[in-house]
């Protein structure tokens, strides 16, 4: 892995994977060497480990289940959308006829997005919202 061990010379850090720094807590592995290395050329700076990337849970909740609901209350008039739906997530007749299944939640999802953008306007919206006050926050507690 490439970013397992990184050098931050704004914050005087050297920023280790969880992986990386559990291997490298064990004498004589090649993480351990590698560490040492580091810090023989940083020897003022701090060793860290990094904190794992937060998930955006931003479209926490679209269940097909939700999907199929908002659907149902946003259909075009021919009920186009929400045939396309049930055939994507394998509701149809045909579909239980020759035991084909559902596309995958990310593919669903997508094309859900896709025919509805105000979910994903929404969803931006609300990050922008959120990276306001993270920011904050994290301006805070340097």
């Amino acid at each position: 892995m490439m970013n397992e061990i990184s050098v931050n010379s704004k914050a005087g850090t050297i920023e280790l994977t969880k992986k990386f720094s559990k291997a490298a807590s064990r004498y004589g592995t090649d993480e351990y060497n590698k560490l040492q290395a580091v810090r023989r050329d940083y020897p003022t700076f701090r060793v860290v480990e990094k904190a794992a990337p937060k998930s955006n849970n931003l479209m926490k909740g679209l269940t097909f289940d939700y999907m199929r609901d908002y659907i149902a209350k946003h259909d075009d008039v021919e009920g186009g959308i929400m045939a396309q739906f049930c055939e994507l997530i394998g509701d149809t007749d045909e579909a239980r006829e020759l035991g084909m299944g559902s596309e995958s939640y990310g593919t669903v999802r997508a094309w859900f997005l896709s025919t509805y953008p105000v979910f994903k306007a929404f969803a931006e919206k609300r990050e922008k919202i959120l990276s306001v006050v993270n920011n904050g926050a994290d301006k805070a507690a340097a």
